[in-house]
């Protein structure tokens, strides 16, 4: 396992900013009856409408080099082919859970190192807000096998 040190200017940069977020106002955080924690409507999400905007924390892994650490949890940054970091979300980030109809994506936020959570479809109160994590090759050992090929 390769672990780097954070950069202390990517973090200096975080500070330059006042960053505007919009946090979660529509939604709460529950047991499910099959998958732990997740993400509830409290009220109703519109097609288009932010859920929640998160900041990033960096870790410590280069991302060209294969480690289970957080595997579950993690994120890449940016969201391309090529991504510069391995990051977690704050907020509810890294609560949402995996469906393959999913009702919500995550994007790279417009002007920050953050995210923001979109409802891609209406969403009614009570019911799982979910992302789509990513096909077969995420669930099997494609995670593995994508890092080994890295290294």
């Amino acid at each position: 396992m390769t672990i780097r040190k954070i950069s202390i200017r990517s973090l200096d940069i975080q500070r330059e900013f006042n960053m505007k977020l919009i946090p979660p106002s529509k939604v709460e955080v529950r047991m499910t009856s099959d998958k732990g924690w997740g993400v509830f409507a409290t009220d109703y999400i519109y097609e288009g409408e932010i859920i929640e905007e998160t900041p990033l924390i960096t870790l410590p892994i280069d991302v060209k080099v294969y480690t289970d650490l957080l595997n579950d949890y993690r994120f890449n940054w940016p969201r391309v082919d090529d991504p510069l970091e391995m990051v977690l979300p704050m907020g509810y980030g890294c609560t949402y859970n995996h469906s393959e109809d999913n009702n919500a994506v995550w994007e790279d936020h417009p002007e920050y190192k953050a995210f923001q959570f979109i409802a891609i479809r209406d969403i009614e109160p009570g019911e799982e807000v979910c992302t789509y994590y990513g096909d077969d090759m995420y669930w099997s050992e494609g995670r593995e096998e994508v890092g080994n090929n890295l290294k």
